[in-house]
């Protein structure tokens, strides 16, 4: 958001430059996020068969069967962890029988995600140094960008304050922070609940010349703020907690 007093800028470059931080990376050292998560399903027909007589023995078998499981009920794991199988009726200790037809699978996979740049962060903002192992950690980062979107909006606002922006914009700026403020809040409280602390907030010192100011606001405030909102919007649909999911609909 650039205010109506700032001098004209050529859309052009900025759009250059703007691709230019989208090519290098938008975020730097965001490390990517890792989880395990567990879920059950089974397998017979076609599928049971090559499992069964495609594998040594039974852990194996059991292995590669989750990870054949339909990606709309695990996702993509990335390996399992940890896995057990039963049968059907007489077989069910006896799973891999091939007189069985019938396989029931409960997984723990382990799950890499890309560390996207989510949220708004502030200028200068340092990333918080927290590996993303389980879903107690992966609030409490959230937890934690949210808390730094606060003090980017709340940042911008007095920018704008300082060269005479319209009013109405200012406000705009700081109602937003409002709403990062019970993000925040709601998030860390979640995280907690999962045995998980939320990372303080860091940044160095930065620019704040216009030009810098209008690259990042482009960055964060266009491309990763509604990235993280299309994050919220999925896990508001998905997340197999009520409590989540109306979390992530209020965000």
């Amino acid at each position: 958001m650039i205010p109506r007093t700032a001098p004209r800028l050529c859309l052009a470059s900025i759009a250059a430059a703007v691709l230019a931080l989208g090519a290098a990376g938008c975020c730097r050292n965001i490390p990517d996020e890792m989880f395990d998560n567990m879920f059950s399903a089974e397998i017979d027909g076609a599928t049971l068969t090559e499992v069964r007589e495609g594998n040594d023995d039974d852990d194996a078998r059991c292995k590669a069967a989750c990870m054949e499981i339909d990606a709309s009920i695990a996702g993509s794991p990335e390996s399992i962890v940890a896995c057990s199988a039963e049968g059907i009726g007489e077989y069910i200790d006896a799973p891999w029988d091939p007189a069985n037809d019938k396989v029931l699978l409960s997984c723990t996979g382990h799950y890499v995600e890309p560390g996207f740049c989510t949220g708004r962060r502030p200028l200068g903002h340092r990333e918080a140094a927290l590996a993303v192992d389980g879903r107690g950690a992966w609030l409490a980062l959230h937890a934690h960008l949210e808390g730094a979107s606060v003090i980017a909006f709340d940042e911008l606002a007095a920018w704008l304050a300082a060269r005479g922006a319209p009013a109405a914009l200012r406000e705009r700026c700081r109602a937003a922070a409002d709403d990062e403020v019970r993000h925040a809040a709601l998030l860390g409280a979640l995280a907690r609940r999962e045995g998980a602390e939320v990372p303080p907030l860091a940044a160095d010192p930065h620019d704040d010349d216009l030009v810098a100011v209008a690259l990042h606001n482009a960055v964060e405030g266009c491309v990763a703020e509604a990235f993280a909102a299309l994050i919220a919007a999925r896990q508001a649909e998905r997340a197999d907690d009520p409590e989540l999911r109306a979390a992530f609909a209020s965000v």
